[in-house]
């Protein structure tokens, strides 16, 4: 998940590295997957994301909308950082029993 100015996206695999220039105010939270890691979140095979991106609210709903807000009041990264977590961890799907760790 990236939250930036043009809002909060989730990205698929993309065939080519990208670089945005970040200028003025305003900073960027990118979150990476471990492979396989997006899969309980997003329900769906991850290739109907390759090569586009969509709003974080079509996987996490309206509540990424405080999030957010919660994400830009936080003065240091590391707050920011704990509040990804917590999100992430309140909606941690039901293991799979499919699935070995």
């Amino acid at each position: 998940m990236s939250c930036s100015r043009k809002g909060k996206r989730e990205y698929g695999i993309w065939d080519k590295t990208s670089a945005q220039a970040l200028e003025g105010e305003g900073r960027v939270l990118a979150l990476k997957f471990n492979p396989g890691g997006f899969y309980p979140f997003w329900g769906r095979p991850l290739s109907t994301l390759t090569e586009r991106s969509i709003g974080a609210e079509g996987v996490f709903g309206e509540a990424v909308l405080a999030l957010e807000k919660e994400m830009l009041a936080a003065d240091d990264l590391s707050g920011q950082v704990g509040r990804m977590d917590r999100f992430l961890l309140d909606r941690l799907p039901v293991a799979d029993a499919n699935v070995s760790s």
